[in-house]
């Protein structure tokens, strides 16, 4: 072997060597550092962070020494004591510089200022140093957050804090379109005390509650709520306007009467007539006051308002309760009662316009008193069999006569589907009144008179 060749062996020896030590060193070197640091974060804009983090950490680096200005920290770099330390959010880099004594607090180890270039201002957090002088974890049963051995981005350290943070209430505030803070328990007691509780999923209510699995039922109730709330919002929208129209419907009527013109006063309760069929409009009426409105001119002098008014009440007290104890509720059985009682006068004109009223009159009780305990009550106690058998006597037209023989006959129907019971009630009293000789005599003279139009027409 030649003495070139020997030279070439020996250097490739002595270099390999040389970069085994370096590897080493630098390995040791990057075992040592290690570094822990509890950040408790004050509420921070979400900003998206970019940090950059160095690929390797030198072998050796160099003490930080602190002045007034703010200088970077180095990867692994150790921090004195009492700097005043802060994360750059726009570098991802931490800096720290000497404290000025104008701003130390005595009850404070230190502060540091997270630096978020995106809302353009300094947030505030609390660090403390080892003796080294590394940024370490200080068990505390306030620290927000605590960071371990294992590497946490800055990306992910911010989205945890953040999002303790914005727990709760503050978190629906911050988050635009967030949901409410359901109470699902209370919407299910609500959804299944209605009358008619609604279906999740073709299942009943309770079933589901169940079957389902917890967040499943949650989120079938929470749509079930909406849907609800939503249809709440358009009946009161719709409660709004019927109201406004009954309410312009009344003005227009009032208008009317000033002006003393009856057939704008007819026009108008007719409408009204026709509005009050309608159950909801019904409720609207009652809630602006319709009933005791109308209730006034259940006595008008003013015989064809008088009739109309009586129409207004049969028609919504019709096989309808609430309608049923409105009307009575303003006063209107007494007054139906004393309109039958009107004498016929002798013209023609006058007469008609009276047996319209008793027409509607009779109409309007019937509705009333049907299946309805307080009707019933009322009738009897203003004496109302005595003054309805006054209209069976000839004066009156067989078809006004014919409505009174119904009105008996669904008092006397609705009695026979009533249980025995101890004590009377209104409607068994009505009964055994009008199964008295008198009535029996009273209907039967009128079946013979009324036969050949009963035939003809029925």
């Amino acid at each position: 072997m030649t003495r070139t060749a020997r030279r070439s062996r020996l250097g490739r020896f002595l270099l390999l060597t040389a970069a085994a030590v370096v590897l080493v060193l630098a390995v040791s070197a990057s075992a040592e550092q290690t570094k822990k640091a509890a950040v408790e974060i004050a509420p921070i804009a979400a900003t998206e962070l970019h940090a950059s983090e160095d690929a390797t950490i030198a072998a050796s680096v160099p003490e930080f020494v602190a002045t007034n200005e703010w200088q970077e920290l180095l990867p692994g770099q150790g921090v004195p004591r009492g700097l005043h330390v802060r994360l750059n959010l726009e570098t991802g880099k931490r800096e720290a510089k000497l404290v000025d004594p104008a701003e130390v607090d005595e009850e404070e180890t230190m502060r540091s200022v997270v630096v978020d270039p995106v809302a353009n201002k300094e947030t505030t957090v609390t660090v403390s140093t080892g003796i080294s002088g590394d940024i370490v974890s200080e068990v505390d049963e306030d620290d927000a957050l605590a960071v371990s051995d294992d590497e946490v981005s800055i990306e992910e350290t911010i989205d945890t804090a953040v999002g303790e943070i914005l727990d709760g209430d503050s978190k629906q505030d911050a988050v635009e379109g967030a949901e409410p803070n359901w109470n699902h328990e209370k919407i299910y007691e609500v959804l299944q005390a209605l009358p008619e509780p609604p279906k999740v999923e073709g299942m009943d209510i309770h079933d589901a509650h169940e079957k389902l699995s917890p967040a499943e039922f949650r989120q079938q109730i929470v749509t079930l709520w909406k849907k609800r709330q939503a249809e709440l919002k358009e009946a009161l929208e719709s409660l709004q306007d019927d109201a406004k129209y009954l309410g312009k419907l009344f003005e227009q009527f009032k208008d009317a009467e000033q002006r003393g013109d009856t057939e704008g006063q007819l026009s108008v309760l007719e409408v009204l007539e026709w509005e009050v069929q309608d159950l909801d409009k019904t409720h609207v009426f009652n809630f602006i006051g319709g009933f005791n409105i109308m209730a006034e001119y259940l006595n008008s002098t003013n015989l064809p308002v008088r009739a109309s008014a009586a129409w207004i009440f049969g028609s919504a007290a019709k096989n309808y309760k609430d309608g049923q104890n409105w009307a009575i509720d303003a006063g209107s059985v007494p007054k139906l009662i004393e309109s039958l009682k009107l004498e016929i006068p002798s013209a023609d004109e006058a007469a008609k316009e009276v047996l319209e009223v008793k027409k509607k009159a009779v109409y309007a009780l019937s509705s009333i008193v049907r299946s309805n305990e307080r009707g019933q009550r009322l009738f009897s106690l203003h004496n109302g069999p005595e003054v309805l058998a006054g209209i069976f006597n000839d004066a009156h037209p067989i078809k006004l006569r014919l409505k009174a023989l119904l009105f008996v006959y669904d008092i006397l129907a609705e009695a026979a589907e009533k249980p025995n019971a101890d004590e009377p009630s209104p409607v068994t009293e009505l009964e055994v009144i009008f199964q008295a000789a008198e009535w029996c005599k009273r209907l039967s003279t009128f079946f013979v008179e009324a036969s050949t139009f009963i035939a003809v027409q029925y």
